[in-house]
């Protein structure tokens, strides 16, 4: 490798150095025909003013597309051929990048992906989560968002006593859109559980979703969360607590 070469790679290297997670808060967001809609994606880097974020559109039974990328904190970024359509910028006070698309139309329904490149593992690109983006009419006659209503299931007696360990079930009903998103951990932890879930099913209502944990016998006595992100939050998420079983 010339000097030249070196110094150009250690650079890109120094630059991007730091990139640990990148976190879209929204799992889905319902837009009417027209409107403009804002996906906002958090970034986890010591070095957010020089991380580039790249943006992609997923769309049913597609393949992944690259829209645009963007560096800059001074100025927003346009998608070549799509000026006016799609942009993505960053915000060094919150530590976001914001894509735009304006003038929502059919052909924009899909997931967008927030990604970057992660140089201490390989230089492996990591994702956000995703945010479905569900593009509605104005003249719709139901609503277009409703939260989960939870139902929590403790362990029973027989299997706390036979089999030392308990199953902690979360039961989601009556929510609409479908997209939802279920996880489990320790009260006052960050460590997410290994769990397991149902299908999002159809209901008379909306949808309807259930997960459940199983913990051994020396967890019973801590407390859980069942934890739900869901448009209906508008960003933030819904922890429910599973009391610890004596």
């Amino acid at each position: 490798m010339s000097l030249l070469g070196a110094f150009a790679f250690f650079s890109f290297w120094a630059l991007g150095l730091g990139l640990s997670k990148l976190e879209q808060s929204f799992v889905s967001v319902s837009i009417e025909v027209k409107k403009s809609v804002k996906i906002p994606c958090t970034v986890w880097s010591a070095n957010f003013e020089t991380e580039v974020i790249h943006w992609y559109q997923q769309k049913p039974n597609q393949a992944l597309q690259h829209l645009l990328q963007v560096t800059s904190t001074k100025s927003p970024v346009s998608m070549q051929g799509r000026e006016d359509k799609i942009k993505a910028s960053k915000d060094s006070r919150s530590s976001t990048s914001i894509l735009t698309i304006n003038s929502i139309q059919e052909e924009d329904v899909g997931v967008y992906y927030c990604a970057g490149w992660d140089p201490q593992d390989g230089w492996i690109k990591i994702f956000g989560e995703g945010t479905k983006v569900i593009v509605t009419s104005p003249d719709q006659n139901f609503d277009e968002v409703v939260a989960p209503k939870p139902t929590i299931f403790l362990p029973s007696l027989a299997e706390t006593t036979l089999h030392n360990a308990g199953t902690y079930l979360c039961l989601l009903e009556n929510f609409v859109p479908d997209v939802i998103k279920v996880y489990w951990k320790e009260k006052n932890s960050d460590k997410i559980l290994e769990s397991q879930q149902g299908d999002t099913r159809k209901a008379v209502d909306g949808y309807m979703k259930f997960s459940w944990l199983t913990v051994p016998e020396m967890s019973l006595q801590k407390e859980h969360q069942c934890v739900v992100k869901h448009e209906s939050y508008k960003g933030a998420n819904q922890e429910i607590l599973f009391p610890p079983i004596k």
